[in-house]
């Protein structure tokens, strides 16, 4: 990889600082900046912005064709999942060059691609819990925290770049639903928004309930002092454990004696767990697979462990108890506003995942262009790791945005 210079724009954003408004108001500042070229015609930049703290930062990385070519490219900016860093859209199978991976792909089809980290807490395992790192910032990373660090990557992006178009935002599960947030709040900020198996609304009154029952729990962890959720930590050592020996069985106690660590990683992901806060429905799966097989039935189990390897150690109670409220209809005030929206949208809804969910967030969005990408039979992820990723979720999302003014 060489390290270059991608763009004097982009260079002269560190030490640039905004101030925030609203709940979290702390002002964000670019105090980082990497540059290199991973790939024929792609050049790659990671900002690191601080809003406080070491410990209260994230990452974003921009991706744009080289040299000419890539001059007055539209600004999109895509979300990671909850607990996922702006990586995760870089993450491609072994062997695969840097280029078969989504948002790589995405920037060489002519667009100036911004990817922003969920919020990570830069703690090893135990850290927060022990004391050793300080994980009090975590307080305040809810959605309106998510919501504002979308909003700075979006002036960012306005100043490096050179197209005269507003930002199209959008992301993936917790991603979309701070997508969500952010048009919600502010409504002529964006030309489009891109959601993709991720909502803060649900108009059944089932999930409703479920949802509420989680939020009730999540205020009462909170009003105890308790701001972080280490148990995604179990997530990332499934997932460890598969990549590097998934044939071993399985350390982990829960499953069923003789279960490999591939075999767990697959139970997690394809089997309904109602107990699970993260499932936000009673049948939400993430894969479509058999555990038992260790097979999946339409993604690629190598782009599955590439993304999944980047999972953090620790979760902000703040967002998840502001996403089971939301859900819950205890608090409508990141989908209040939506009508007021006349940009372009696009939905891509899985059935087995937030399926009808994210039907019930496009009924909201009245004076928008709304396209609604709906596959009955896929799991919540199962569109990011295909084995066609590009049929399935690359070429709607390229076709989509070739038609937003």
């Amino acid at each position: 990889m060489t390290s270059v210079r991608v763009s004097w724009s982009v260079g002269l954003l560190v030490g640039f600082v905004t101030i925030s408004t609203g709940a979290y108001a702390e002002s964000r500042k670019v105090v980082a900046e990497s540059t290199s070229q991973p790939g024929a015609g792609l050049s790659r930049t990671e900002l690191t912005i601080r809003a406080g703290s070491s410990f209260d930062q994230f990452d974003v990385v921009r991706l744009a064709r080289t040299g000419a070519v890539g001059a007055g490219d539209a600004p999109v900016i895509l979300l990671a999942p909850f607990g996922f860093p702006a990586e995760f859209w870089e993450a491609a199978a072994p062997g695969s060059a840097y280029e078969d991976s989504f948002g790589p792909a995405l920037a060489l089809e002519g667009y100036d691609v911004w990817l922003v980290d969920s919020r990570l807490a830069a703690a090893a395992p135990g850290q927060c819990e022990s004391g050793a790192v300080d994980c009090s910032p975590m307080q305040d990373w809810g959605v309106d925290t998510a919501v504002e660090d979308a909003l700075f990557v979006a002036k960012l992006a306005e100043k490096a770049g050179t197209s005269c178009k507003k930002p199209i935002i959008g992301g993936l599960s917790g991603g979309s639903s701070t997508a969500l947030a952010a048009v919600n709040g502010h409504p002529n900020r964006f030309r489009g928004l891109f959601l993709w198996e991720g909502t803060l609304f649900t108009a059944d009154p089932a999930i409703r309930s479920r949802n509420a029952a989680f939020c009730l729990a999540d205020r009462a962890a909170f009003d105890q002092g308790t701001f972080f959720d280490g148990s995604v930590a179990v997530f990332q050592l499934l997932f460890q454990l598969a990549t590097i020996a998934p044939n071993d069985p399985s350390p982990i106690p829960i499953f069923p004696p003789g279960t490999t660590n591939l075999q767990a990683i697959l139970f997690a992901l394809t089997l309904p767990n109602p107990s699970n806060p993260l499932n936000f429905t009673e049948t939400f799966i993430r894969l479509v697979g058999d555990p038992f097989a260790a097979t999946l039935v339409h993604s690629d189990i190598d782009r599955v462990l590439a993304w999944g390897g980047l999972v953090g150690t620790y979760a902000p109670i703040a967002f998840i108890r502001d996403s089971h409220c939301a859900m819950a209809g205890l608090d409508d005030s990141f989908t209040d506003r939506l009508d007021k929206f006349d940009g372009s949208a696009l939905v891509f809804a899985e059935g087995l995942g937030f399926g009808q969910m994210m039907l019930d967030t496009a009924a909201l969005l009245e004076r928008a262009d709304v396209t609604i990408d709906d596959n009955p039979t896929f799991g919540e992820s199962d569109r990011y790791s295909h084995v066609d990723w590009q049929g399935e979720a690359l070429v709607p999302l390229v076709t989509w945005l070739e038609t937003v003014d």
